[in-house]
C-alpha cells in the first residue's frame, strides 16, 4: 500500500465529504480534496497515488488537469454530472462515474485504475 495520498477535485462539499470517506473507508490511504484546479495544480507537483475529477469545478474544467495526469501515468477517474460524450476523444477510455453515484461505484472504478495505470 503506497503512502501517497489520493486527490479528489471536486467543489461540491458534500459530494467531496463522501468521495473521501469512500477512499479512505475502502482504500486506506491520506486524501488530498481540493475544489478547484489552481489548488489541484499546486498538489499535483508532489507524488499522488490516484485522483478523481470532477470535470467542472470553480475555476474552470479539470480536462487539462487530467491531460497532465495521464501523461505523469497517475491513475484517474472521473465522478461527474457532466456526460461522458463531452471527453475529449483522447480521455474517453478513462473510467467515468456518472453523479449520482453509487458509493459501489466509485470503489469500482478506483479498483480498475488501480490495478491498470494509465497509458498513453
Amino acid at each position: 500500500m503506497s503512502d501517497d495520498p489520493f486527490l479528489i477535485v471536486e467543489d461540491d462539499v458534500v459530494v467531496s465529504l463522501d468521495l473521501e470517506y469512500i477512499v479512505a473507508r475502502r482504500f486506506h490511504g491520506p486524501v488530498v480534496a481540493v475544489s478547484s484546479v489552481a489548488q489541484a495544480r499546486a498538489r499535483v507537483s508532489g507524488p499522488i497515488r490516484a485522483a478523481l475529477l470532477d470535470i467542472d469545478v470553480r475555476d474552470g474544467t479539470t480536462l487539462a488537469l487530467a491531460e497532465d495526469l495521464r501523461l505523469r501515468g497517475v491513475p484517474f477517474a472521473f465522478v461527474s454530472g457532466s456526460e461522458p460524450g463531452s471527453l475529449p476523444a483522447r480521455l474517453r477510455h478513462i473510467p467515468f462515474v456518472s453523479k449520482p453515484y453509487a458509493p459501489d461505484a466509485v470503489t469500482r472504478a478506483l479498483g480498475e485504475i488501480l490495478r491498470a495505470p494509465v497509458t498513453s
